[in-house]
């Protein structure tokens, strides 16, 4: 019997989820999800980009469609996908991000160094 590979998340998927958690709910939809990123990463994350990383998630099983938004008023106004992230996303997410405060952890001490010379990012 063959192992699955275990699922793990690249640093803009775990951005992305990251949103998609954060928003959980009517807000959590490709524009919010975008500017949620953007907060995050601290620079504009391309929308596109974004669209592109739920649908790889969602074929992942970390996010679902959870629904479709009620028609938005203005003319021409299209349904929203409503994003959610999965029972094993969270799962994935909290590893990925517990997995990135180890490596921080492990590596402060460099990080302190910098900014005691007053360099905030490297």
């Amino acid at each position: 019997m063959k192992k699955s590979k275990p699922v793990t998340l690249g640093h803009f998927e775990q951005l992305v989820l990251s949103a998609v958690l954060a928003l959980n709910g009517k807000d959590s939809y490709g524009l919010k999800i975008q500017d949620k990123t953007s907060e995050f990463a601290e620079k504009e994350v391309n929308l596109g980009s974004v669209y592109v990383t739920l649908e790889r998630l969602e074929m992942k099983g970390l996010v679902v469609t959870a629904e479709l938004s009620e028609t938005r008023p203005e003319p021409g106004g299209k349904r929203r996908r409503i994003y959610q992230i999965t029972p094993e996303g969270q799962t994935v997410l909290s590893e990925s991000l517990q997995a990135s405060v180890r490596a921080y952890e492990a590596t402060e001490s460099f990080w302190e160094k910098l900014w005691k010379l007053g360099r905030r990012r490297v």
